[in-house]
């Protein structure tokens, strides 16, 4: 299987449409276990479809690392730092992009209900997400 680089992954969320960011509300439908949620397919709100160009989520047994499978072949991994209600913190493995304060870049994962996601980067204000989302395939 080919491996992409996360600068890569950074590379194509960017393109397709995550680099600005937009206050959002909180979500209103609890995700009270982040990792189960996110495990199976997903394709991106716009140009994504689930039957070619889709993207799978494999979360380890530890629940410490996941898997990124996508439609097209490329993998990459990602430590998953943190999980709460709603949230997965987590760190793309290979990742060297620093923040301009210096730190890695480090994610949030926030779920906006089960089948729907946002990112936000940590030097983001704390109610900022991707204006872009990502969607459940049923």
């Amino acid at each position: 299987m080919k491996r992409i680089s996360t600068k890569g992954i950074v590379t194509i969320m960017l393109l397709a449409g995550c680099a600005g960011s937009v206050n959002r509300q909180p979500t209103t439908e609890s995700v009270p276990d982040p990792l189960a949620a996110m495990e199976g397919r997903w394709r991106n709100a716009e140009s994504g479809d689930c039957a070619t160009n889709w993207f799978e989520y494999s979360v380890a047994p530890n629940r410490r690392q996941y898997t990124t499978r996508r439609s097209n072949g490329p993998s990459n991994t990602a430590t998953v730092l943190h999980t709460e209600p709603n949230r997965v913190y987590l760190f793309y493995d290979g990742e060297t992009r620093r923040t301009p304060q210096g730190d890695l870049l480090l994610w949030w994962m926030i779920f906006e209900g089960p089948k729907q996601y946002r990112m936000r980067r940590i030097d983001w204000a704390q109610d900022s997400r991707t204006t872009f989302f990502w969607l459940k395939c049923d």
